[in-house]
């Protein structure tokens, strides 16, 4: 018999359609009613009752305000959980620019549940944790 939730190979390739900016594919892995929440002190912060709500507000706002020449690239740091954990942290970092040239070198831990469906499970509810002072100055400068 295997595992309840997906295995941390399982989360790597799910989470590395972020990577390279493939919402979809990331999204096909989550309910589309997951409960999302963005831990963060900006004008972003919030919870979100849908998987794309989720996205377009978070990732399809901010990336109007990174240089298209260096856009959010993630990359993958560390998995914890998965496998006999209903619970995993999926740990990423990106070497971004924004649009006034400055670096945009965030830091996430993706704190997600899984249904229990081994490595067919769905992402039910995340959290999303990030250096609010980073992103509040990106959007500060860019956003207009």
């Amino acid at each position: 018999m295997g595992s309840r939730y997906p295995s941390k190979h399982t989360i790597q390739t799910i989470f590395s359609h972020l990577s390279s900016a493939d919402f979809p594919s990331f999204l096909s892995h989550a309910l589309t009613d997951a409960k999302w929440t963005l831990m963060s002190t900006t004008p972003l912060g919030t919870t979100f009752n849908d998987s794309t709500t989720f996205m377009e507000e978070t990732f399809g706002r901010f990336s109007k305000l990174i240089d298209p020449e260096h856009p959010v690239s993630l990359v993958i740091d560390n998995i914890i959980g998965g496998g006999d954990e209903e619970w995993s942290v999926t740990e990423m970092r990106n070497l971004a620019v924004s649009r006034d040239s400055k670096p945009y070198d965030q830091k996430y831990a993706w704190v997600v549940r899984w249904s229990e469906e081994g490595d067919n499970a769905k992402i039910v509810e995340g959290r999303v944790y990030l250096d609010s002072a980073l992103t509040e100055r990106v959007i500060a400068a860019c956003e207009h």
